[in-house]
């Protein structure tokens, strides 16, 4: 494992939605408690997210396609993430931020805290398997 990634841990994970996120509607009726919704000026991107004790679910689409793929922005992908989405193009991504002892107190987000993140994605993919990952 690289240093790098040892003395990163998991900030958010994002899931490209359709405009709107209509499929964060469902994590609601899972129970789930929606935080603040955000939008990303000169990315072109916005978002509904879920917040946890250690990170967010972060539903996010294009709302302006220039923005998305603009020259600042091509480097990400996103563009090609969000339009691809269900034709090939992996639609998340794990981000990672410095561990909170090797970077000081991180600041809170504003958002609900509601549970911990690793149980929420071993929950949602048991669902989506059929129950077959504990």
């Amino acid at each position: 494992m690289s240093e790098t990634l040892a003395a990163s841990e998991l900030d958010h994970v994002f899931i490209c939605a359709s405009i709107g996120a209509p499929e964060a509607d469902r994590l609601v009726e899972f129970g789930l408690t929606e935080g603040t919704r955000n939008a990303h000026p000169g990315q072109g991107t916005a978002n509904r997210r879920f917040f946890f004790h250690n990170a967010m679910l972060e539903l996010l689409w294009v709302h302006d396609a220039a923005e998305a793929q603009s020259e600042l922005v091509r480097p990400t992908r996103l563009w090609e993430r969000w339009a691809g989405r269900s034709g090939g193009a992996c639609p998340l991504a794990l981000c990672f931020r410095p561990r909170a002892h090797q970077a000081g107190a991180l600041r809170g987000s504003g958002g609900v805290v509601i549970s911990s993140m690793p149980l929420l994605v071993r929950r949602m993919l048991s669902a989506a398997s059929g129950g077959r990952v504990t």
